[in-house]
């Protein structure tokens, strides 16, 4: 028994996700979208609430147009279109908290979230829950999310290196990936990301060792 945990405790460690020392937020605000007040917009049909204080610290951005309202849990039936919404239980897929956003860009009409802030000068990666991988930039630049594993829910855990902006003020920015995507928990790491091959083979011969531990 002893030598199956340690095995287990092996293989967490080398894929490079045993522990991960979350730092402060830099100067960003609101990155796990958990300070949401769902504000009524008074008289609106759909039950739209206002945007700035359902996303406090961003800016939602649909086509060249800033978005003003969003609808609580709004996500359209039948083909998508593009939008923005705060998703609260029980439509929120992370499971992680009480809120979470859930957008979609559609027939080429951009959708986004941003805002602006200090990255903290420790931090080596960006890490956050996603249905798919959705696009993440910094200061205008594409970055390229890596699948780290399974998150809560329906979603994974994607991240992004982000050790070349550390200690720079920055525009950081999320567009949806394939689909309707859903998006929660980000934070900011002082662990790298793994390159793809790296993390690929630090896990296969993991499993093998496991697998050969198990054997009588």
């Amino acid at each position: 028994m002893k030598s199956i945990h340690k095995t287990c405790f092996l293989i967490v460690t080398l894929t490079g996700m045993s522990v991960t020392h979350v730092l402060t937020q830099g100067t960003f605000q609101n990155l796990n979208f958990e300070a949401a007040q769902l504000v009524p917009i008074p008289g609106d049909p759909n039950g739209a609430v206002q945007f700035s204080a359902a996303f406090p610290g961003w800016t939602g951005y649909i086509g060249s147009q800033q978005a003003v309202t969003t609808v609580p849990n709004g996500v359209p039936i039948g083909p998508s279109q593009a939008f923005i919404a705060i998703m609260a239980p029980p439509d929120w897929v992370a499971h992680q908290g009480s809120y979470e956003v859930g957008f979609a860009s559609e027939n080429g009409l951009s959708v986004g979230i941003a805002q602006t802030g200090q990255v903290p000068t420790e931090a080596k990666s960006l890490q956050f829950l996603a249905l798919y991988a959705p696009t993440v930039s910094l200061a205008g630049q594409v970055l390229s999310p890596i699948r780290l594993g399974n998150g809560p829910g329906a979603t994974s855990l994607f991240g992004v290196d982000v050790s070349s902006f550390a200690g720079q003020t920055r525009e950081l920015r999320f567009q949806p990936g394939l689909g309707i995507d859903y998006l929660d928990a980000i934070t900011f790491s002082d662990q790298g990301i793994p390159e793809p091959s790296t993390f690929g083979l630090f896990t296969l011969g993991a499993l093998l060792f496991a697998s050969r531990a198990r054997r009588p």
